[in-house]
């Protein structure tokens, strides 16, 4: 049976109802795009409030202080969260992680780094991932999943926000500290002539409208609060 995620970043774990939280078998909390996303521990205290069962931290790429501090914050989040499962697209942090704690954390690898790495092959992504402890694939592109013949590798698919490209510079403020100015706002950018169409700005990454369903054989289906997750299960 397919598990259902829903994600939301830090600002939006107020805005979780209990009844929101019975709809899905885990939760997602924090950003794989931007550095001042990552949840605090009160954060992950109060979703645990919340009664949420089974949480996945998602980490953006981090420098060197930030994966050491990021390193501190993980171990008092297992201490809420033992079975906590860390999505990341730092190949840095996931050998700390897996140094530090002998491979015993689950581990997946997310967006955008996971774009690269579908389209690699099969039998080294199967090899790969069992030598660093990776348990899932992060992804928002269903004719990657569909064209995987083997069974070595499980996807989790991103509904509906489909990755575009991000920005190191945050389009919502200045250089400086951060408010989370971003925290529930999304906006849609039309593009002009001779380009047709438009796609979105959410936090610091840019998306299109997926509208493609979760491929069949997925082992999870991450569904983005903001991004009108269903609210009742199918």
């Amino acid at each position: 049976m397919m598990e259902r995620a829903v994600s939301i970043t830090p600002p939006e774990v107020g805005g979780l109802s209990e009844k929101d939280i019975g709809h899905y078998d885990r939760v997602y909390l924090g950003s794989e795009f931007c550095q001042n996303l990552i949840p605090s521990e009160d954060e992950v205290r109060e979703l645990k409030d919340k009664g949420v069962k089974e949480l996945t931290v998602l980490t953006p790429l981090l420098p060197t202080v930030r994966l050491r501090s990021f390193l501190k914050l993980f171990d008092r989040i297992l201490g809420l969260y033992p079975g906590a499962e860390l999505s990341l697209g730092d190949l840095g942090l996931m050998r700390a992680v897996n140094r530090a704690y002998g491979g015993t954390v689950p581990l997946l690898l997310a967006r955008p780094v996971s774009a690269d790495f579908i389209r690699m092959d099969e039998r080294f992504l199967r090899r790969f991932f069992a030598a660093n402890n990776l348990r899932m694939l992060e992804t928002d592109e269903a004719d990657r999943v569909a064209a995987f013949r083997g069974r070595g590798i499980k996807f989790s698919f991103h509904y509906p926000f489909k990755y575009l490209a991000m920005t190191r510079f945050c389009p919502f403020e200045k250089a400086g500290g951060c408010s989370r100015a971003c925290a529930g706002r999304k906006i849609k950018i039309r593009q002009t002539a001779p380009y047709r169409g438009s796609f979105f700005l959410k936090n610091n990454f840019y998306f299109s409208e997926n509208r493609e369903m979760p491929p069949k054989g997925v082992a999870r289906t991450v569904f983005a609060l903001s991004g009108g997750a269903p609210t009742g299960r199918g």
